[in-house]
């Protein structure tokens, strides 16, 4: 949305199948809430208008690049995605609970394709989701297996059969130490098994993303598991 001298994005909360989601909407205010403007050095992007009723926010418009939406001549440097792993891994040492190291308070959407860089340089962190604790080593695996997958809905290209190593290392490598490979795949596996039974895709839709997922999704999926273990080598 916009007006006659500023630009505005609607998020409006609805789930998979389109049905209202007012308890992802309570989580994600509550989050936001809860943090400062500044997360480990990654400027917090903050609605500036909610709608209680009908479920939405509304966030100022800022210009960004994020890992998914990199262009092909983008996608030849990995200083970006660098950049974003490394802000990855502060926020998960920042979240650590009562100073337990074992344990973070992260919520839903910590994915490394929530933080983009404006063309100033400075990094943000937007779409929250609720907050959850769980143990270091499970938050940084979900990280990790994000950030292998993290150029998979991007573009069609050749990334989709051979995925850009410097791209994914340089969002993952970051985060690994904090992980193990046995997390990790465990992590992949839960993203495939999602992908294979999306609830809001139905007939044709339905048949040809199984399809994907057993022709060029299987060579893909492959080829993260390769990367993968390649991580922790």
């Amino acid at each position: 949305m916009s007006t006659d001298t500023e630009q505005y994005f609607l998020k409006q909360f609805v789930d998979r199948v389109g049905k209202w989601h007012r308890r992802g909407f309570e989580g994600d205010r509550h989050t936001v809430e809860s943090l400062g403007d500044d997360l480990a050095g990654v400027s917090v992007l903050r609605p500036v208008l909610r709608d209680e009723q009908r479920l939405f926010m509304v966030f100022p418009y800022i210009e960004m690049t994020t890992i998914d939406s990199m262009t092909r001549r983008d996608a030849t440097r990995s200083d970006a995605a660098t950049r974003v792993g490394d802000a990855m891994a502060a926020i998960l040492r920042a979240r650590a609970v009562d100073d337990d190291p074992e344990r973070v308070l992260v919520w839903k959407g910590l994915d490394p394709k929530n933080i983009g860089w404006s063309p100033d340089g400075r990094l943000w962190v937007f779409d929250f989701g609720p907050t959850v604790e769980t143990t270091l080593h499970d938050a940084a695996a979900l990280v990790v297996a994000a950030g292998l997958l993290s150029r998979w809905v991007a573009r069609p290209g050749l990334h989709l059969i051979a995925p850009e190593r410097r791209i994914l290392r340089g969002v993952s490598e970051p985060v690994a130490p904090m992980t193990t490979l046995d997390e990790v795949q465990r992590a992949l596996r839960g993203h495939k098994e999602l992908r294979q039974r999306e609830p809001q895709r139905e007939g044709i839709r339905a048949a040809a993303t199984k399809l994907g997922l057993h022709t060029l999704g299987w060579v893909h999926w492959r080829s993260i598991d390769r990367e993968a273990q390649r991580l922790f080598r």
